[in-house]
C-alpha cells in the first residue's frame, strides 16, 4: 500500500451459527494497540482512510458471540506495509531493435516491477491530459497497450500510469517512451549487365535502405515468382540472386521485393530491369571479329594517308631542287 490510499480490512468467520461481534487490534514494534473499545456486529470491516507509513503493522481481528458463556474465535492477522510516496511505473516496448514500419504490431507494457494487483492502467500520447481510448488499431488490455496495424500517426511519445480503489488512487506517470513508425520502403533492383550470353553468370541484387539483415527477398521474372533450385540454375544469398548458367529462358523483366523476417510486412516492389540473353555465343564472336576488322581497316587507312603525304612531300622537294639547278646553268 502507498500513502494516501484507503484500505479496508474485513474479518470473516465462516464456522459457527449466530451473529458475531468483532473487535480489532494492531501490533507495532512497540505495543499492541486496541483499535475498538467494544465488540459489535458493525465492526466486521475496519477502514483506514488516507493511510500513512505510521499505519504499518500487524492487524488482528477477533470475533465473539453469545453471552453466557461468550464464545470467542481464534484471532486472525494480516501484515500491512505502507510505503511513502506514489509508485512510479515503468513503460517498456516489445518491438525488436531496428526500424519499425507501417503494418507491424507494437505492444507497450506498464508495470511496477512487482506483483501489485488491482491496478487499472491508462495510456497517454504526446500529452498527459487525456487518456487514450480504445480504437480499431490500438487497444489497452490489462497492463499492455497494443497497436496493430501501426500507422505513421502512431509515432510519438507515450506515458502510462495506474489507479486502483473506489476513490481512485493514482500512481505517478512513467517516464516517456518515444518511437517512430516509418513508411514501407521501396526496393531497388540492380542487374550486373543488361546483355549477357549463354552459360554466363548473372548477378541481381535487391537493395532496401536501412538494415538489410531485417529482410528476406522474393524475386520475379515477368511477374512470376522465381523458384530457387539447381534445376533453375540459380541460387540466393541474402539480397543477391545469381543465375549460374544463363540461357534464353532467363530473358525477361526482373523485379524484387523484401519481406520483414519478424512480420508479414512487404516492401514496395522494385522498378523492373531488363535482362537479354543472346541466342548463340557465336554472335559475341562475330561482334568481336567485326570490331577487330573495323579497327584494322581504320588503322590501314590512316597509315596509307600518312604514306601518301610523305611521298608527295618528297616529290615537291625534288622538283624545287631541279628548277634551281636549271636557273643556275642559264
Amino acid at each position: 500500500m502507498f500513502t494516501g490510499e484507503t484500505v479496508t480490512l474485513t474479518c470473516d468467520i465462516r464456522k459457527g451459527s449466530g451473529a458475531w461481534r468483532y473487535s480489532w487490534m494492531r501490533k507495532t514494534k512497540i505495543t499492541l494497540e486496541r483499535l475498538t473499545t467494544d465488540s459489535t456486529e458493525s465492526q466486521q470491516r475496519h477502514i483506514l482512510h488516507s493511510v500513512r507509513e505510521s499505519d504499518s503493522g500487524e492487524y488482528f481481528c477477533k470475533g465473539e458471540r453469545g453471552q453466557n458463556p461468550v464464545i470467542q474465535s481464534i484471532a486472525g492477522s494480516l501484515e500491512l506495509n505502507v510505503s511513502g510516496g506514489k509508485p512510479k511505473p515503468v513503460i517498456t516496448q516489445n518491438a525488436p531493435s531496428g526500424e519499425m514500419y507501417t503494418g507491424e504490431s507494437v505492444t507497450l507494457s506498464c508495470g511496477f516491477g512487482g506483483d501489485l494487483a488491482g491496478w487499472e492502467y491508462f495510456w497517454y500520447k504526446d500529452t498527459q491530459r487525456t487518456a487514450l481510448p480504445n480504437t480499431e488499431s490500438s487497444r489497452s488490455e490489462g497492463s499492455s497497450y497494443t497497436i496493430s496495424p501501426a500507422a505513421l500517426a502512431h509515432s510519438g511519445e507515450y506515458w502510462c500510469r495506474a489507479a486502483r480503489g473506489r476513490n481512485p488512487f493514482y500512481s505517478d506517470y512513467s517516464d516517456p517512451l518515444a518511437f517512430d513508425i516509418s513508411g514501407i520502403p521501396q526496393a531497388q533492383l540492380i542487374v550486373q549487365s543488361g546483355w549477357v550470353f549463354p552459360d554466363e553468370t548473372v548477378t541481381l541484387r535487391c537493395i532496401i535502405q536501412g538494415s538489410s539483415a531485417e529482410w528476406i527477398y522474393d524475386w520475379y521474372r515477368d511477374g512470376q515468382e522465381l523458384p530457387v533450385d539447381e534445376a533453375d540454375s540459380s541460387s540466393v544469398n541474402g539480397d543477391t540472386y545469381t543465375i549460374l548458367s544463363a540461357d534464353q529462358s532467363h530473358t525477361g523483366l526482373y523485379t524484387c521485393r523484401g519481406k520483414l523476417q519478424r512480420a508479414a510486412v512487404y516492401s514496395l516492389m522494385s522498378s523492373s530491369a531488363t535482362l537479354n540473353v543472346q541466342v548463340h555465343r557465336a554472335v559475341e564472336n562475330v561482334v568481336r571479329i567485326c570490331v577487330a576488322v573495323a579497327v584494322l581497316l581504320f588503322l590501314s587507312v590512316i597509315v596509307r594517308l600518312a604514306f601518301r603525304r610523305t611521298v608527295s612531300g618528297q616529290d615537291v622537294v625534288h622538283s624545287e631542287e631541279e628548277m634551281a639547278e636549271q636557273t643556275a646553268d642559264s
